[in-house]
């Protein structure tokens, strides 16, 4: 029994402080470029919008590097808007229909701007309209 007891309380101490961290589950879809060769546009599939902060928190450090202009990124919740979302919203054939219920897919947007030094975060649905 003391054996057990003094398990229990080495064990425990153990539990209740470690943590448990999960990776976010995202997809870069696409990478767009300035005319510089600078990646400057990302488009990502995320699987839950509640990962948005930290993804976007690695992804900014990543891709926001000295000399960047500006930097945007978009988080989708559907892998095939994202991979056909720019391609259909500059085609001139789309209606605006179309484009209006693929943009209900762009989840998160980031934006930022080398020229003032902002940048901003939008999380929720439609956060395109930002």
């Amino acid at each position: 029994m003391k054996r057990l007891l003094l398990i229990i309380l080495l064990i425990c101490p153990m539990l209740c402080f470690a943590q448990v961290t999960t990776k976010s589950k995202y997809e870069i879809i696409s990478k767009g470029k300035d005319n510089r060769g600078v990646i400057n546009h990302l488009n990502i599939y995320i699987s839950r919008i509640g990962d948005i902060k930290q993804v976007n928190k690695d992804l900014v450090s990543q891709y926001k590097q000295p000399g960047i202009k500006s930097l945007q990124i978009l988080y989708f919740d559907n892998k095939p808007i994202a991979k056909t979302y720019e391609q259909k919203l500059f085609d001139k054939n789309t209606t605006d229909n179309e484009i209006e219920r693929m943009s209900k897919h762009v989840i998160g947007k980031f934006e930022y701007l080398a020229i003032d030094n902002s940048q901003s975060l939008h999380i929720g649905k439609e956060a395109n309209n930002y």
